[in-house]
């Protein structure tokens, strides 16, 4: 089952409504290329303690959807 989801404003927005497959496959590109840039910050000594935050609110958001998505099935 496809749900759809709504767009972050000033995002284009496709003919085709986003599935919860699609967000979630967007948000593992995203967790995975987070963790990247906070540990090469981390590594050059950049404070990233709101890189972390939201780091772990995307984290939080796929947790959701991937339990939603497991619910529907």
């Amino acid at each position: 089952m496809a749900t759809k989801l709504t767009s972050i404003r000033g995002q284009k927005q496709d003919s085709v409504p986003e599935t919860i497959e699609d967000r979630i496959g967007r948000l593992e590109l995203r967790l995975q290329d987070g963790f990247a840039r906070i540990g090469e910050a981390m590594n050059h000594g950049i404070e990233v303690d709101n890189w972390e935050r939201h780091w772990i609110e995307l984290l939080r958001e796929y947790e959701s959807l991937q339990d939603e998505l497991a619910d529907a099935a």
